[in-house]
């Protein structure tokens, strides 16, 4: 025999096997109906139906004894053989929720592994305010969604946009990404760098993004608002109105994730205004 051959038979004893199962059970509750209808009716075409009983009290237990279990019999094939012929169909389908548990299973397993950094931006600016002394530092805050570090984490301002009057907003001279400062380690440490590790955990790693310098004492200067790219490159000082900037954070194996800022500055660090885009 071939293997087809074999793989045939293993398949057809399966249906057989999965037929079977429950008809035993079935059919002793379902003898009343099936198989006695079933018995009456072959009776029937055999013309038996008048024949007269037993006249002794044994020949009638006998005969209810052997109607039982000839009317068991008759409903047990007639379940198994309906059971059989929609044992392909049912076997089918069966795998078919198995292979779509597994996929799901795989899916969930794959998307757990999986790389993924999350931008989060707190609106409540009130958290990082400090106007007598250095001002306010604007973050964003990186957190790592999945059960492993992901090193070599680049922040990038990818877009830099102003709105005008009618709010149309439209470039400011920006023709290449830049790279933005992580808050740790802080400004001047020998060890900053613009790659990080990002690991898991409830503490994120903090993207700065904006720091609003406030005004000297008795001056009545402008607040500063400076753009944090990397140390290695000049700042950008944003003069007053409505802008909109692209955020982004990528990673080794294709790993990224992005934000949109909106953010209303008029002059005044008391007045400054960030939302999530």
């Amino acid at each position: 025999m071939n293997k087809n051959e074999v793989s045939s038979l293993k398949f057809y004893w399966t249906c057989v096997k999965d037929a079977f199962r429950g008809t035993v059970e079935r059919a002793n509750a379902w003898a009343w109906g099936i198989g006695a209808g079933f018995l009456w009716f072959i009776l029937a075409a055999l013309k038996q139906t008048q024949t007269e009983g037993p006249s002794t009290i044994g020949g009638s237990v006998s005969l209810e004894i052997a109607f039982g279990v000839i009317s068991i019999v008759l409903t047990w094939g007639v379940i198994f053989v309906f059971r059989l012929i929609g044992a392909p169909t049912r076997l089918y389908n069966l795998a078919r929720r198995d292979n779509e548990k597994l996929t799901n299973l795989i899916g969930t397993l794959e998307e757990s592994l999986r790389p993924k950094i999350e931008l989060v931006f707190d609106e409540d600016l009130e958290k990082c305010k400090n106007l007598e002394n250095v001002g306010i530092f604007v973050h964003v805050l990186a957190f790592n969604r999945s059960a492993f570090p992901i090193e070599d984490c680049e922040a990038f301002l990818i877009s830099l946009e102003i709105a005008d009057k009618d709010g149309t907003f439209r470039s400011v001279g920006f023709k290449s990404r830049k790279n933005l400062a992580w808050a740790r380690p802080p400004d001047g440490d020998p060890n900053k760098s613009g790659k990080i590790c990002v690991v898991d955990g409830p503490e994120p790693e903090l993207i700065d993004v904006f720091h609003a310098l406030p005004r000297p004492p008795d001056s009545h200067a402008s607040n500063l608002l400076h753009l944090k790219v990397q140390s290695f490159e000049p700042g950008w000082t944003i003069k007053h109105g409505t802008y909109r900037l692209g955020l982004q954070v990528s990673a080794k194996n294709n790993v990224s994730a992005h934000i949109v800022l909106f953010v209303d500055w008029r002059g005044n660090c008391q007045e400054l205004r960030v939302w999530r885009g």
